[in-house]
């Protein structure tokens, strides 16, 4: 749109008053700009994203460490107008890889018998960092953005598009087993 050919074109119907190419042209030009803009915001955002980290962690504190900082750098997302369907997809694969990376941490089969204080301090933390994820997911549902657009459609997205916790079955196990303990 900004080539030497293009140039010459618009600057030839605009000279000739061909108001209503010009203004088709400018229209699109305005529209591909501001798309530009957007997308490399909205890429910037994903690049911030320490999501490699997160599935890296090795210890239960360090998932937390990494886990927080990622969450409430995700509510920025509620500034930019991304698509609400993706978003709550990433929070979906984002449970997905919280649960999936506390699996692989936990001790798996030893939790049964491994002694009460660590286990108790396992449960502790987990517990923490589900619920920290439940809090800072649903301020982001209810929050929305004050744009009345994109609150409408966080608001009816509520209702009809329910997030998925991957990590829910993984919290109630480790629920019970605190019980059985």
């Amino acid at each position: 749109m900004q080539t030497p050919g293009v140039k010459l074109i618009v600057g030839i119907l605009k000279a000739k008053s061909k108001f209503h190419l010009t203004a088709a042209y400018d229209a699109i030009y305005v529209n591909v700009k501001k798309m530009t803009e957007k997308a490399v915001d909205i890429s910037g955002f994903f690049k911030d994203l320490k999501l490699q980290e997160l599935m890296t962690s090795q210890s239960i504190d360090e998932l937390g460490e990494i886990l927080f900082p990622l969450l409430i750098q995700f509510k920025r997302i509620t500034g930019k107008d991304y698509d609400t369907k993706r978003v709550y997809q990433l929070i979906e694969v984002l449970s997905r890889d919280l649960s999936n990376q506390m699996l692989k941490i936990l001790p798996g089969e030893s939790l049964m018998f491994c002694p009460f204080n660590d286990f108790n301090n396992w449960v502790k933390k987990a517990k923490d960092i589900f619920k920290k994820f439940e809090d800072e997911v649903g301020y982001f549902v209810t929050r929305g953005n004050r744009n009345s657009s994109y609150s409408s459609m966080i608001s009816t997205s509520v209702a009809s598009n329910k997030t998925n916790y991957h990590f829910l079955p993984l919290k109630a196990r480790l629920e019970q087993l605190l019980k059985i303990r």
